[in-house]
């Protein structure tokens, strides 16, 4: 099982992503493997994200490594105040899966 890489990013409302990473090493190793081919965007998987859920907020992303692969979890909440949380492929940008909490 490899090192959990994590990194947060912080949404405003209708603006560009904001970054807020965890660490210089998380960021750096992020940036290399996103910049390398490895990983989708991860604007690509938020643009999914807002399109299938259009009255949500992105609160977190977070970039895991786990023995099935490297995924991005990303949290949001509806209009509703639902929060779900949202799995997804970080090669592939396939949603995984996904729960509300």
């Amino acid at each position: 099982m490899g090192k959990v890489a994590r990194f947060a990013l912080v949404l405003m409302v209708g603006a560009s992503l904001a970054t807020a990473y965890a660490d210089d090493e998380d960021y750096e190793r992020a940036r290399r493997l996103h910049e390398s081919g490895v990983i989708v965007p991860l604007e690509k998987v938020v643009a999914r994200v807002r399109a299938e859920y259009p009255d949500s907020k992105v609160l977190e992303a977070e970039l895991k490594e786990k023995e099935q692969g490297l995924t991005y979890e990303i949290e949001i909440v509806d209009k509703t105040g639902v929060v779900r949380e949202l799995y997804f492929d970080a090669r592939s940008g396939e949603l995984i899966r996904s729960k509300q909490e």
